[in-house]
């Protein structure tokens, strides 16, 4: 049904409360502030997902996700007056609040809807007519509901695909046409399903890219097919975009793995006709995560989004567009850097008739020129340790522009190197670093983390290894450059643990990727047993395996409890829990120990730990979520947060009566093991056995018969990692042990 109505102002709705949610993290990058850009007041709000457009000499604004927790959804409108400066909320959108919608302009009017609104995705479409602040409801899309699709207006046309659903992300995409207003499916967007990418028109087609997918495409609504474009921008997502001058342009947002684009990258164009991408001057602030932006009158601004993980960014900006004509060079940096040379970059457009390079030390007056710079120019005959900086001036056929100022420092001060740690055994360790230029040796230092006293050697090069360790001991090791004529202190301490610990803290079980949401959906308490761990909100991960690892007893249960947190509204997120109860490394579905699909408030389970399991140290991972995958990677986050546990698994303790047997028993030290291992019984004998050992496909890969009791087996060139049973006969007398090689 369609509807239509006016707006009025200081009109009130009741709000539900909203979780935002987000993933964003920083990319290591040169730091440069925008050229061109010109700085306004700030705005009102720093929201996520606002929408708007410029009309007739203002701008109008759908308000995003509210980043002071708890006021809800938002269906305000607001206006913006580039005269004063200043904004004015006008009134409020008729539909039903949302967040993550999607809209565009179109013959001086604005086009919005989708998103997820209170409890559910939608798929409606509203037109806005800012002459008389009038919203008629249109049909809605006959498709899956969804929220931050692809939505672009063109050509009396909507063309809208992709995007987020209850189901997963689409890859669908459709038509809808303004004259009949019908919509039509059309052919799926080429690539893998996508969220947040980016869209933008010229001419008679359309453009689609990005969204966690390395993939761009251009869509010609005639021929109703679809040609791959220049993929420069990659998996890029969640920015914004517009089109002007028959130019499609991107600013801001993430890479595919949610991490801010480097700055040079924060402003981009693609022109149809060459069909390439070209830079601009970079965005004041770096990169931000879901920004605004519109145009008023050839002026570009740009506003609200996330800057960091949890806050905001209410600058505003404003960027004259009829400069691109001779756009500034942008992408500056250094590398290549020596103690006499380093090889400086930057990125010029295609409108220019020539560079020139500026440059100069630090704190010098004067500034030496280079004409006709080639875009990476080796500058040499520099000083060592020396700060310097360029700037490059471009020139086009009427003006000229000029970059930002990028510092670099050349090779050649006496500072301490970054220290790895690698190839870690039960009672080594090789330590290894990059080669300091003034440094003439090293003097190196490692002690048990509780002693007081250090090892300390002289180096002439870039590693050494540590010996005569002792096994699961933590150990520190800082490092110092010897240099001519400098002095400086140690370096912090690399920390590190040998091995022999155990599975939970020898092997390297597979990375979380860390929950969507943490900060508002977390783990708030575990229990295990007399253990409780009231944690709390630790950004999506935590690896508690530093705490005491609680006692557990094979053939036994013990208590577990567990409480999720929330701030503001409840999700009934999924709960599962798994035990490396074969201590391989990996969690598999066998060693599911809790299952829940919807956890609100406290729970207490007792779990059975098996009478095959593994004695020793091994992993406990908890995921509250909504992904039943421990391992997941990539770019398909999940919402919520994993925690993960040593817990020591013992054997049960015989019975007086059954102690000869135990007695009898064989025990494998260490376990697991690494190249070597021991068998032995509790009386220390010297009795003889044939050993085997099969792997888990009943290959034997080891024998000797005539193995004696406290005798080494080396088994470095037979095995490769994983889990084998190992079988001992002497007679009668038979014992089958589950071994784990690292």
């Amino acid at each position: 049904m369609k509807t239509e109505c006016n707006i009025s102002k200081n009109n009130s709705i009741s709000f539900q409360k909203l979780i935002p949610l987000f993933v964003l993290f920083f990319a290591a990058s040169f730091t440069v502030s925008g050229q061109g850009w010109e700085q306004l007041n700030d705005s009102p709000f720093i929201d996520d997902h606002t929408n708007g457009f410029g009309y007739e000499g203002k701008a109008y604004v759908f308000r995003g996700i509210p980043r002071n927790n708890g006021n809800g959804l938002r269906n305000e409108l607001w206006m913006y007056t580039p005269e004063s400066d200043s904004w004015e909320r006008i009134g409020e959108f008729p539909g039903p609040p949302r967040r993550i919608s999607i809209g565009d302009d179109w013959n001086d009017k604005y086009y919005y809807g989708f998103g997820i609104g209170n409890d559910e995705f939608l798929n409606d479409l509203w037109e806005f007519d800012p002459s008389d602040m009038s919203f008629r409801e249109l049909p809605s899309c006959p498709c899956i509901p969804r929220s931050h699709p692809s939505l672009i207006a063109h050509n009396d046309k909507i063309f809208m695909g992709a995007g987020s659903s209850a189901q997963g992300d689409l890859t669908d995409w459709w038509e809808y046409d303004m004259n009949t207003q019908v919509w039509t499916q059309k052919e799926d967007i080429p690539g893998e399903r996508r969220h947040h990418m980016f869209h933008f028109s010229s001419g008679k087609y359309v453009y689609v890219g990005g969204g966690h997918v390395n993939n761009w495409n251009r869509w010609d609504p005639e021929t109703e097919e679809w040609t791959p474009i220049d993929n420069l921008p990659q998996g890029r997502v969640a920015g914004t975009q517009f089109n002007y001058a028959g130019l499609g342009f991107i600013l801001a947002g993430d890479d595919r793995f949610h991490i801010h684009v480097p700055d040079f990258e924060t402003f981009m164009f693609f022109d149809p006709e060459v069909e390439e991408w070209d830079y601009l001057p970079s965005l004041p602030n770096g990169s931000r995560w879901a920004p605004s932006s519109f145009l008023i009158d050839n002026y570009l601004y740009y506003f609200a989004g996330l800057s960091d993980i949890i806050s905001g960014d209410a600058t505003m900006w404003k960027f004259d567009m009829n400069t691109i004509s001779c756009a500034p060079p942008n992408g500056l940096n250094a590398m290549d850097i020596d103690d006499v040379s380093a090889n400086l970059l930057w990125s010029s457009g295609t409108d220019g008739l020539g560079d020139t390079l500026l440059w100069r030390k630090l704190g010098e007056a004067d500034w030496n020129r280079i004409a006709d710079a080639e875009a990476v120019f080796q500058l040499e005959n520099l000083e060592a340790c020396q700060e310097y900086e360029f700037q490059i001036i471009k020139a086009c056929e009427s003006k000229t522009s000029s970059s930002e100022i990028l510092t670099f420092k050349t090779d050649g001060c006496c500072v301490n190197p970054e220290i790895r740690v690698d190839m870690v055994t039960s009672n080594s360790a090789m330590i290894e670093w990059d080669e300091i230029l003034a440094a003439e040796e090293y003097s190196i230092r490692w002690k048990e983390i509780e002693a007081s006293d250090w090892n300390t050697i002289s180096v002439n090069e870039g590693s050494y290894e540590l010996t005569d360790l002792d096994d699961c001991t933590e150990y520190e090791f800082q490092i110092e450059s010897i240099c001519n004529n400098d002095d400086i202190e140690y370096s912090e301490s690399a920390v590190f643990r040998t091995q022999n610990c155990g599975a939970c803290l020898d092997l390297q079980y597979c990375p979380v990727s860390e929950g969507f949401a943490a900060q508002y959906i977390f783990i708030k308490k575990v229990g295990i047993n007399g253990y409780v761990n009231e944690s709390g909100n630790n950004n999506g991960y935590e690896n508690f395996d530093g705490a005491l690892a609680e006692d557990i007893i094979i053939g036994e249960t013990f208590e577990f409890v567990f409480e999720p947190g929330f701030v503001d509204d409840i999700f009934p997120f999924g709960l599962t829990a798994w035990i490396d109860l074969d201590g391989s490394g990996t969690f598999e579905e066998s060693e599911i120990v809790v299952t829940e699909a919807q956890v609100t408030e406290e729970i207490t389970r007792e779990i059975l730990i098996p009478d095959n399991s593994l004695p020793g140290l091994t992993r406990m991972r908890i995921h509250f979520s909504d992904e039943s995958d421990p391992c997941k990677e990539g770019s398909n986050f999940i919402f919520g947060e994993a925690e993960d546990y040593c817990l020591n698994l013992l054997a049960k303790t015989t019975s007086s009566e059954d102690l000869d047997i135990q007695n009898n028993s064989l025990e494998l030290f260490p376990n697991p093991f690494q190249n070597t291992f021991i068998l032995s019984d509790k009386l220390n004998s010297k009795k003889i056995y044939d050993v085997k050992i099969i792997n888990m496909i009943g290959e034997q890969v080891y024998r000797d018969v005539n193995y004696r009791l406290g005798e080494q087996i080396n088994v470095s060139d037979r095995m490769t990692s994983g889990v084998y049973m190992l079988i001992a006969e002497n007679g009668s007398d038979k014992i089958e042990l589950k071994i784990v090689k690292l």
